[in-house]
């Protein structure tokens, strides 16, 4: 019996976020924003297409992680290639994460506990954003809560199915996010040493686990070995995503290896193109991957201080209430949606996290139970550190904290009654000191939509819609006039239309905020030439020549560089 009342709540929880996830996408349909697709979107759009049209194999190392892709090409095959077809069966698999949470928080806390936790996840807007964008967000979310599920039924009847069955699943969840081979480390852990001590039953448990964590492995490693006769267990890109979160200018986010090179449509070659000129050869994958290794390692060793304070920085990043973006933000999402603006305003990872700690501080009188929960959390928290952070790449942790929020929720009544007074103290100091933490303004959410604003416009402008493009360019620089790109381009399409000094403007402005990017310096010096040459004004002339010379003691090799100077001052004798 207990088991149908816990199948008919978590049906009833799959159905409230089914409705609240087709809602916002109703309300979204016809929007600019959920029918662009922008940054990693457009590899995996292009990578299904190939799958779907028949290359399963491919000719190099996987790059990026190879299942969400997949998935996208069997959707295709289904349905068609459109990525708004994606977007549904997303919702639906975003619904049925909030249903296995459902279920999971009802086995290892209480029945209502398990409800709260499956509804809240229905209403976290971080969750419904990551479930109508072509990333990976919605599905590895998807295999977290079903993992987490798997895992609370083996801990309690690990029967060999069962335990296989975690293992493919956990196997899955790192084809779609790598770092969470950390899961796997935990629970092969747990399961070996669960007694206390290694014993025949344990170790079994344990190696069926592996087994199932192979099963879905074990293709991927072949495949990279036949296209390369390398070992690469998922991905090439370790040593890039270490290299790009440790170096002397990152800060915590993502930072191109080439300045403003971002587009992961040419990210792969020019992560391949730097390391080759750096080692003065052609590189295998695990020869690029190593290289932006020990470039990273070079780097943390001769200045561990600045290094120590980047981690504190990502730390705060990672567990911070405003969601870091990547190429779309949540907060542009709300803003056309009633559904999501509402869920933001009253559940956002501000309001989650203080929620959570206090489900950790009423639930440790049963701590053994949730050792595993801990470790899951701090080992993935962990993990994502000495990379970068975006807000979909903590959205793993999501679901452990959603449990122990759930816990608190039911539980807060009865530990206020029964708690004395020094220890409500003491978990109102907790819970204000992580409400305080994670609401701290570290970012700025005007800036994340400013950066959803300038990749719409990179996608106008590929698009040959010039005139929408500047306007989105400009709606860019009004959210944040510190993006720097948004200048940029902006100023290239000026130029375009022969507003020279409306480009200036805003390359100046660009290598005010990002003296290092050497290509806005560029078009800055060619807009100055062009000034002087068009409107033979010598002050314009004047600021060209001073301008090159400055560029030339930054970068005395450039040969463009003195050619250009030697014209100009011909020009003005």
């Amino acid at each position: 019996m207990k088991e149908r009342d816990a199948t008919t709540w978590a049906l009833r929880v799959f159905a409230f976020a089914l409705v609240v996830r087709a809602l916002t996408l109703w309300e979204l349909a016809d929007s600019l924003l959920l029918n662009t697709i922008v940054g990693d979107g457009l590899n995996y759009d292009a990578w299904a297409r190939e799958l779907a049209g028949g290359d399963w194999l491919g000719s190099e190392v996987y790059f990026q992680a190879p299942l969400y892709p997949h998935f996208i090409a069997v959707v295709y095959l289904f349905f068609g290639s459109h990525a708004f077809a994606v977007l549904c069966v997303q919702v639906v698999l975003g619904a049925a994460s909030c249903g296995l949470l459902a279920l999971t928080g009802w086995r290892w806390f209480s029945p209502q506990a398990g409800v709260a936790t499956g509804l809240l996840f229905a209403i976290y807007a971080p969750a419904i954003f990551g479930d109508l964008d072509l990333q990976k967000t919605g599905l590895s979310s998807f295999l977290v809560c079903l993992v987490l599920y798997l895992f609370s039924r083996v801990d309690e009847t690990p029967g060999p199915g069962l335990l296989i069955g975690l293992g493919v699943a956990t196997g899955a969840l790192t084809l779609a996010r790598e770092n969470a081979l950390i899961f796997v480390v935990i629970f092969a852990a747990w399961l070996a040493l669960r007694g206390g001590m290694p014993s025949r039953g344990s170790l079994v448990a344990a190696g069926l686990f592996v087994v199932g964590v192979g099963t879905a492995l074990t293709p991927v490693v072949l495949r990279n070995w036949v296209v390369s006769e390398e070992f690469h267990l998922t991905t090439s890109q370790f040593g890039a995503n270490f290299y790009i979160g440790n170096n002397e200018y990152a800060d915590g986010t993502y930072a191109p290896v080439v300045p403003r090179r971002g587009d992961p449509r040419i990210e792969r070659l020019d992560i391949i193109a730097v390391a080759e000129h750096g080692a003065g050869r052609k590189l295998t994958a695990a020869e690029v991957s190593a290289w932006y290794t020990e470039q990273a390692l070079a780097w943390i060793t001769s200045e561990p201080l600045d290094w120590l304070a980047l981690c504190a920085r990502k730390l705060a990043l990672s567990l911070n209430a405003v969601e870091v973006v990547d190429t779309k933000d949540v907060y542009s999402h709300a803003d056309l949606s009633v559904v999501m603006s509402l869920a933001n305003a009253v559940f956002h990872f501000g309001v989650l996290a203080p929620l959570a700690a206090l489900g950790v501080w009423i639930t440790w009188p049963r701590r053994r139970d949730f050792v595993p929960l801990y470790l899951l959390f701090l080992a993935y928290t962990a993990a994502l550190i000495p990379f970068y952070v975006f807000a979909r790449y903590r959205l793993a942790l999501i679901p452990i904290l959603m449990l122990f929020a759930g816990a608190a929720i039911v539980g807060v009544r009865p530990f206020v009654r029964e708690a004395a007074r020094p220890v409500l103290g003491a978990s109102l100091a907790l819970c204000l000191a992580v409400a305080v933490f994670s609401n701290w303004p570290f970012h700025d959410r005007d800036y994340m939509r400013s950066v959803t604003q300038y990749n719409l416009g990179n996608e106008l402008v590929a698009a040959e819609k010039f005139d929408d493009a500047m306007g989105r360019y400009r709606r860019a620089i009004e959210l944040s006039p510190e993006n720097a790109m948004a200048n940029l381009n902006l100023g290239a399409l000026l130029a375009r239309k022969d507003d020279l000094y409306g480009a200036r403007a805003h390359y100046e402005r660009a290598l005010e905020i990002a003296p290092r990017y050497g290509q806005v310096r560029s078009n800055l010096l060619l807009t100055y030439e062009e000034l002087g040459q068009k409107h033979e004004a010598r002050g314009e002339v004047d600021r060209a020549i001073e301008n090159y010379e400055h560029a030339i003691e930054l970068d005395p090799e450039n040969e463009r560089y003195h050619e250009a100077l030697a014209r100009l001052r011909a020009r003005r004798s």
